[in-house]
């Protein structure tokens, strides 16, 4: 998983409630990244999902993540409805 702590309303300056240094610290010691934000103004948002795009590419390319392994859709296997039994459900749970 991958998290992108963002800071919105960035052309917002004179009503700051956290600081930049609070909110990178933040992100730091939760293995995240953070950018500020405008959608007033369209600062860093293409960048945010560029940057997020790039990490989880990079950890496919260096075999971190194995996206073969992955299940797509959020759908986990649910050993309770196992198919080798000739049943006809899904063998999925959300």
């Amino acid at each position: 998983m991958y998290i992108v702590l963002t800071g919105n309303k960035s052309d917002l300056k004179d009503e700051r409630q956290v600081t930049f240094l609070e909110a990178s610290r933040f992100a730091q010691e939760n293995e995240s990244l953070f950018l500020e934000t405008s959608a007033l103004t369209g600062e860093n948002v293409e960048e945010v999902f560029l940057k997020a795009a790039r990490s989880v590419l990079s950890k496919i390319e260096s075999g971190v993540i194995d996206p073969k392994s992955m299940v797509s859709g959020g759908l986990r296997p649910d050993p309770s409805q196992d198919d080798s039994n000739g049943s006809e459900g899904s063998g999925y749970a959300c």
